[in-house]
């Protein structure tokens, strides 16, 4: 049917989005506030498919100490703190350290939500619903990472328990088109 075809294309188009993000990502001088920022705020089904709220560059406590790149809200009422970093950042040294770059965001989440928890009768003011937020960190890009780096990250992850997730541009990617795939699938058995 016509709605049928209306939302293949619509469907269409975000792929068309994610192929010109992989470009932006590409760029040998992208910056994360000037490019990738601006783009994830016009594209935010690539940071978060399910979000019921997506606020971009959001304060929280006074002045801009603790400017969260995106706030997500989830439909369940959850909270997500995401802070973005550069694509060509890499997430461990070849030691297999956490990198300078990936421990400082690491902190920010952290700070932010622990400001958010020993503030929370302040901050539900603006956000009823929030409480113990979980962090995103998105920085790199899956290529830089090697079987083992790729496993302590895994490992990273887990050990965190959803309190801050670690992702690469590149799982954003797969996660986008996983949820567009979803979407045509389902327009197909209609």
């Amino acid at each position: 049917t016509t709605k049928i075809k209306i939302a293949f294309n619509k469907t269409n188009n975000l792929e068309k989005s994610l192929d010109e993000f992989i470009r932006l990502l590409d760029k040998p001088n992208v910056h994360e506030k000037a490019d990738i920022h601006s783009f994830l705020d016009k594209q935010r089904y690539i940071l978060s498919p399910y979000a019921d709220l997506i606020l971009s560059e959001q304060q929280i406590g006074i002045g801009k100490q603790f400017q969260i790149d995106f706030l997500i809200r989830r439909p369940i009422g959850a909270y997500v703190l995401v802070e973005i970093e550069n694509p060509k950042h890499k997430l461990f040294t070849k030691s297999g350290a956490l990198t300078s770059a990936t421990s400082h965001a690491l902190g920010q989440i952290e700070d932010w939500q622990e400001w958010i928890e020993d503030n929370l009768p302040s901050v539900q003011k603006k956000y009823p619903d929030i409480s113990s937020p979980e962090g995103i960190l998105i920085i790199g890009r899956a290529a830089t990472l090697g079987a083992e780096d790729r496993k302590k990250l895994n490992r990273k992850n887990i050990n965190s328990r959803g309190r801050i997730t670690i992702l690469t541009y590149d799982d954003l990617i797969t996660d986008a088109r996983a949820y567009i795939k979803s979407i045509n699938d389902n327009l197909k058995n209609q």
